[in-house]
């Protein structure tokens, strides 16, 4: 047998269930959906779409670049002050060596 609490939220998910299924076989509610989801459309209807997803890529892409671009930058930086570091201490070495001899 199931508890009190247990029954409750079967007795509740069933009526939510049971409001879904009256939804599901309404024809309106159905038609609705398909234009909604699948983009059907009745004789006669004309569908309008908006290029907001394509500005929206592009506008990423942009990002991507930019930040990859920047990227380059700073490994280009970063292998530009190693080698100069590197150059330091070869020119300091040089002069330690110079002066010992």
């Amino acid at each position: 047998m199931l508890s009190g609490g247990s029954r409750s939220r079967w007795n509740s998910s069933g009526t939510s269930c049971r409001r879904n299924s009256k939804k599901t076989n309404n024809q309106e509610y159905i038609r609705e959906q398909a234009k909604k989801q699948l983009k059907l459309l009745n004789p006669g209807e004309i569908l309008f779409t908006f290029e907001e997803e394509e500005a929206e890529d592009k506008a990423d892409e942009a990002k991507e670049e930019k930040v990859e671009k920047e990227t380059d930058k700073a490994k280009k930086d970063k292998a530009a002050k190693d080698k100069a570091d590197k150059d330091k201490d070869k020119t300091d070495k040089d002069k330690d060596g110079g002066s010992d001899g």
